[in-house]
């Protein structure tokens, strides 16, 4: 069975971010591979939502780089924003699993992976596209209850 309030939630963020692809100054290859690593999101969305077997989420977690056009991995290496925001969000979903056995792929203590990744990102990030971070800020700080309704928090209060 899906979790549909949880996909709604995901989807809602997908949706508020892809609008930013059709930008000036995008090009169509860019495009393309915002839109093929969104594909992958949803992928990993949706396993979640299913309840899916925790290794197969955390397989689909840390292999997502591995599914994306080489043309995604430039963009991540040039700083780009869209391409952080989209990493963040898959490496904001490790926080779901926090329990897992995989330790190696959770980090521990303070150097748990999503956290120090996500604000690594943030850290990256131009000002202002800091909005582009409310969703994965707000799913490693457990504001957002993922298996809720959608949350709909304006950028003024994130982080309160």
């Amino acid at each position: 069975m899906t979790n549909k309030a949880f996909m709604l939630n995901a989807n809602h963020d997908l949706d508020r971010l892809s609008e930013a692809f059709n930008g000036d100054g995008i090009s169509l290859e860019q495009q393309v591979s915002y839109e093929v690593a969104r594909k992958e999101l949803v992928a990993v969305y949706k396993l979640i939502a299913s309840d899916s077997d925790l290794s197969t989420i955390e397989q689909a977690i840390v292999t997502y780089l591995h599914r994306l056009p080489s043309e995604f991995i430039c963009l991540l290496e040039n700083e780009d924003p869209i391409a952080m925001a989209l990493l963040a969000r898959n490496l904001s979903m490790l926080s779901i699993a926090e329990d897992s056995p995989a330790w190696w792929i959770h980090g521990a203590g303070v150097y748990r992976v999503p956290i120090k990744a996500i604000l690594g990102i943030q850290g990256l990030m131009p000002t202002d596209w800091l909005w582009t971070m409310d969703w994965p800020l707000q799913i490693i700080r457990k504001e957002i209850d993922l298996f809720a309704s959608p949350t709909h928090k304006s950028p003024s209060e994130i982080g309160k």
